[in-house]
């Protein structure tokens, strides 16, 4: 683990001009975004959280020491977190977004902050569309310009059927958010917003068509064991199977049916609660949901799977400095 004792950390908090303060963690390779060594510095704390759902996704930084005149500025000026971290030199954006609120404290005369702040908050709440389409229209480009509404002109539209139209004409009017969820519903779709950019996919589909793949092995930062999250799904079927006083030849030959068809969607993995896979790295903010992963074994088989969620966790104080997975297996 000697991986921990090289890590960089570094914060931008800006204001709506993208103007604004640096802050970098104090730890023993200090360097800034641009590989520069810096021997002062803060203690800093984070976590954060990736996932699918349609809500922006939240995180939290703490900074401890930090200037009075720098926590009004916090308070009344400064309105974007953007977040670093890595090894040494190499550094990646670990997440960025809207700061919703700060919370101020202390603790043993020094100041403790806490910033929440959530990626994409800021188009999720303000933007708007007005606009009608005529019946024929393609939801492909309702949903791309629903879209650039919320200032994504170009997100990653995967999985979608740009055949199929509308079959009346509708005026959209409202939040663009809104509407975009419930177009993205009708295609079977889901849309995020990862980093500052949108992805519109099926939850269980590849951002990058499996053509790049993280693999996950002991040699690569696997901490500890893999856990498997399964569910036999015949359980409530079984239970259905108790109630009956008397079973009758039509009773059992619906609940066979049942159990048939419950057994085939587990095995075609159309249950993917069934199929998650939870597991811990050391931290990799290269990785979002959506990504596509190997996970190496000396005793099995590589296990396939694609990002649902997961949480990057850190701090230059505390052996705290990992990534959380829960992947569904494919």
């Amino acid at each position: 683990m000697s991986e921990l004792f090289g890590r960089s950390l570094y914060v931008e908090l800006a204001d709506k001009d993208g103007i604004g303060e640096k802050f970098v963690a104090r730890t023993m390779s200090n360097v800034d975004k641009n590989g520069n060594e810096n021997k002062d510095g803060y203690d800093i704390s984070f976590s954060v959280n990736k996932n699918q759902k349609k809500n922006p996704n939240e995180s939290n930084l703490t900074i401890y020491g930090l200037e009075e005149e720098t926590i009004n500025k916090l308070e009344e000026e400064l309105v974007y977190v953007t977040l670093y971290g890595g090894y040494g030199k190499d550094i990646k954006l670990i997440s960025l977004g809207n700061i919703s609120k700060v919370k101020v404290s202390y603790s043993d005369a020094t100041t403790v902050v806490v910033i929440s702040y959530q990626d994409g908050a800021r188009q999720y709440r303000e933007s708007r569309v007005n606009k009608t389409y005529p019946a024929g229209t393609s939801y492909y480009s309702i949903i791309k310009d629903l879209a650039s509404t919320m200032n994504y002109a170009d997100p990653k539209v995967l999985d979608i059927d740009k055949t199929k139209t509308t079959s009346n004409s509708r005026t959209l009017s409202g939040s663009s958010a809104k509407y975009l969820r419930e177009y993205c519903d009708k295609m079977g779709l889901s849309f995020s917003v990862q980093n500052n950019k949108m992805i519109i996919k099926k939850d269980d589909s590849d951002i990058n068509n499996t053509s790049e793949a993280f693999i996950i092995s002991e040699d690569t930062g696997l901490v500890g064991s893999i856990e498997k999250n399964t569910v036999k799904l015949h359980k409530k079927y079984v239970s259905k199977r108790k109630k009956l006083k008397k079973p009758t030849a039509k009773s059992i030959a619906s609940r066979n049916k049942s159990i048939a068809e419950a057994s085939a969607k587990f095995n075609a993995r159309q249950y993917d609660k069934d199929h998650n896979i939870d597991f811990k790295v050391l931290l990799t903010p290269e990785i979002i949901p959506g990504s596509y992963l190997v996970i190496e074994s000396k005793f099995n088989k590589p296990t396939y799977g694609i990002v649902k969620e997961l949480t990057h966790s850190g701090s230059n104080f505390s052996d705290e400095w990992h990534t959380d997975i829960k992947i569904i297996v494919i």
